[in-house]
């Protein structure tokens, strides 16, 4: 009993508690199999179901990683669910144009859709906030992919998290990815992702959406085909993926 106590006067000291439930944008993430928006056991669970076969004999979305899949159920999907167990799927950002009435972030292109590109942010935390702040690790991922097929093109791409609170303040970047770079292929077409790197923090209260940079040149000639451009990700519900105060 000592130590039970001790270890909740010691959270209540240091400020990190369990996490407030989200709202979530439209989506669940892909690595949250049942949609009960956790990774966990029960998503390990269902791809052993299928471990080993094709996935095309599997359901839907099983053939996690590498993205966008390597065609096999195996221990690539099941290290990957591993890598963010017990992390809360907040939901997913995707690209959308036009942005909604009232959606205020200067120098948004009119046109995010060249080459037949889309791109989505997937955000997962790790469910406990720190000082009002909800805490970012590695888990949350953007990927873009883009019409094509043909191996010389290479794509790049960077992401990240910013946040605003509903009063109107600037908004902030809260999270971000490394620059990436991929090259284009029959079966992946012009893909591209990349994994948040480090810790990041919003606070609790307000709105998350994302930001993509991307460009796709011809590797032999150098010659841009898709200058570096850079693009909201707003999300289904028009406004990003709202967290509510702590």
């Amino acid at each position: 009993m000592r130590y039970i106590l001790f270890a909740l006067v010691l959270c209540m000291l240091v400020g990190v508690r369990t996490a407030p439930v989200y709202s979530q944008s439209a989506q669940t993430c892909h690595e949250d199999l049942n949609a009960d928006s956790y990774a966990d056991g029960s998503d390990i669970t269902l791809l052993a179901g299928y471990f080993g076969k094709p996935a095309s004999i599997a359901p839907a979305g099983y053939d996690l990683w590498p993205r966008p899949g390597d065609g096999w159920v195996d221990g690539t999907d099941i290290t990957h669910i591993a890598g963010i167990f017990g992390q809360h799927c907040l939901g997913v950002l995707t690209l959308q144009e036009p942005l909604p009435e009232g959606f205020t972030i200067d120098g948004v292109p009119e046109d995010p859709y060249i080459w037949g590109c889309n791109a989505t942010i997937g955000v997962w935390s790790s469910g406990v906030w720190y000082n009002h702040h909800v805490e970012f690790g590695t888990g949350w991922y953007g990927e873009t992919a883009c019409a094509g097929n043909n191996y010389t093109f290479r794509t790049q791409c960077t992401f990240a998290l910013q946040s605003r609170p509903p009063n109107g303040d600037p908004w902030q970047t809260v999270a971000v990815t490394p620059i990436v770079t991929w090259t284009g292929g029959a079966t992946a077409g012009l893909y591209c992702a990349a994994n948040g790197i480090g810790a990041g923090y919003a606070p609790c209260g307000t709105v998350l959406v994302g930001y993509v940079e991307h460009r796709i040149w011809e590797a032999i000639s150098m010659d841009e085909v898709h200058p570096l451009e850079g693009h909201w990700i707003v999300g289904d519900s028009g406004w990003g993926i709202s967290i509510p105060p702590c």
